[in-house]
């Protein structure tokens, strides 16, 4: 139920099903005694993408919204810049970044491997992120001295408070105690860190 905020229905029956192959593994080592809970859960189905993305419009008072934390602030201009996924970017390391080329290496946590994306050329950008970088040195975490985990709860927790200030509070008073379907719906209407990524792939195609 909490993976809904944040996963597609395809991730979670993805975690689902590995949770299953850690209790069947674990079952034939006799390390744990009884019947698999993980299959009694049942695949959500992959029909229920999230469509929503951020209008220009929208990314401005996003923007403005997260303009006095320099924290929020360089996460979500990067989301929206690089399309990088929250783990990908809560792992961003300060020899990552590559401020002669206007490149940033960015890892896949589904494939586990590195891929490269420009850096946007944003004066003001550019400038808060060589001043929240200064002094560290090259395997800094560039968002601080949390471990990646901590940052991507601190971007959650965060971020889910302006999100709902400004794009999902009348999708939430609509919410139905009964209704399943009609609360699916707005879900997938509902602004969650990776409609940022959505919104890179939508502005760029468009």
């Amino acid at each position: 139920h909490n993976l809904k905020d944040e996963l597609t229905n395809r991730s979670i029956n993805i975690v689902v099903e590995k949770l299953s192959t850690i209790y069947n593994f674990a079952i034939k080592e006799k390390l744990f005694v009884g019947t698999n809970p993980a299959k009694t859960i049942k695949k959500l189905s992959d029909k229920n993408e999230r469509i929503r993305y951020l209008s220009k419009e929208e990314i401005g008072q996003l923007i403005e919204a997260v303009d006095d934390n320099n924290i929020l602030y360089l996460f979500t201009f990067l989301a929206l810049t690089t399309g990088g996924r929250l783990t990908s970017l809560c792992s961003i390391k300060v020899q990552d970044i590559d401020f002669a080329h206007s490149i940033i290496n960015l890892s896949d946590d589904k494939s586990e491997e590195y891929y490269q994306a420009f850096l946007k050329q944003d004066e003001k950008f550019i400038s808060r992120l060589k001043e929240q970088i200064k002094g560290m040195s090259p395997i800094d975490l560039i968002f601080g001295d949390k471990t990646v985990i901590g940052h991507k709860r601190y971007m959650q927790r965060e971020l889910s408070k302006i999100f709902t200030k400004l794009f999902n509070q009348k999708l939430i008073d609509k919410e139905k105690e009964n209704d399943k379907n009609f609360n699916a719906e707005l879900r997938r209407n509902k602004v969650v860190i990776h409609t940022l990524r959505h919104t890179f792939a939508s502005q760029l195609a468009i």
